[in-house]
């Protein structure tokens, strides 16, 4: 359905053109570059009786002045009228699309191909079967390949090889995915030293240490005296705290 407003009066439609049969609200209209006729696109009926194709309406009272087959197996969705080349466009809902021109009017566009003379193609004649002896695997030159060659030709395609696509969820063929490989790992390799009490862990080996010494002291253990220490504190020798300003 196809309807004629008046932009000073919106209450009613000047004129309704009732028997335009739309594939959709995607279809869209067309003007004249004269804006005397409105292009609509028309859907095939389910019957098949009725085919796609263009209706030309006038914009005075919306009858029909002609309609246009268009060859698509789908129904008509868009429409449009090229002012410059003076012609017209349609696509259809199966992907396909037409244009529509006149010899005498349009220029350009469809023309420069419209009027090409099809290239007719050279066939050979030929009888029989013919067979090259060359062409046979036996009489083929393979190409001597140098070890050099060989290895480069390895080393090239095993760059191009692609990694394997890591695998999400629950592994199938033979391969662990990310969530289960996480855990395992996590079991097997399991890092504690980052919650463990520093002090502790040096304090556990001071009883080590005292009984059975390694490193200096059972060099001097036969020759060592016993050590004394001074515990007294000389006031002369304390350095005063600096007083902030």
């Amino acid at each position: 359905m196809v309807k004629l407003w008046d932009i000073r009066k919106l209450s009613a439609p000047l004129s309704v053109a009732t028997e335009i049969h739309a594939a959709g609200p995607e279809s869209d209209l067309a003007l004249s570059p004269d804006a005397s006729l409105v292009l609509a696109g028309l859907s095939r009926s389910m019957d098949g009786i009725s085919k796609a194709g263009i209706a030309v309406l006038s914009t005075s009272d919306l009858s029909v002045v002609q309609k246009i087959d268009v060859p698509f197996s789908g129904d008509v969705i868009n429409v449009c009228w090229n002012p410059m080349i003076n012609q017209i466009a349609a696509s259809s809902s199966d992907g396909s699309t037409c244009v529509l021109y006149n010899k005498d009017g349009a220029r350009g566009g469809a023309l420069l191909c419209a009027n090409r003379k099809v290239v007719k193609k050279q066939v050979t004649e030929t009888t029989g079967t013919i067979i090259t002896p060359h062409a046979l695997p036996l009489f083929k030159d393979e190409p001597r390949q140098s070890s050099a060659g060989a290895k480069r030709r390895r080393e090239a395609e095993m760059t191009k090889a692609k990694p394997g696509i890591p695998q999400y969820g629950h592994g199938s063929g033979g391969n662990i995915g990310i969530n289960e490989t996480q855990h395992i790992m996590k079991n097997i390799i399991k890092d504690t030293i980052r919650d463990e009490d520093p002090r502790e862990a040096l304090l556990r080996y001071a009883s080590i240490a005292e009984s059975d010494p390694v490193f200096i002291s059972p060099a001097y253990k036969g020759t060592q005296d016993k050590p004394v220490f001074d515990e007294d504190i000389d006031e002369s020798e304390t350095v005063p705290a600096k007083r902030r300003k």
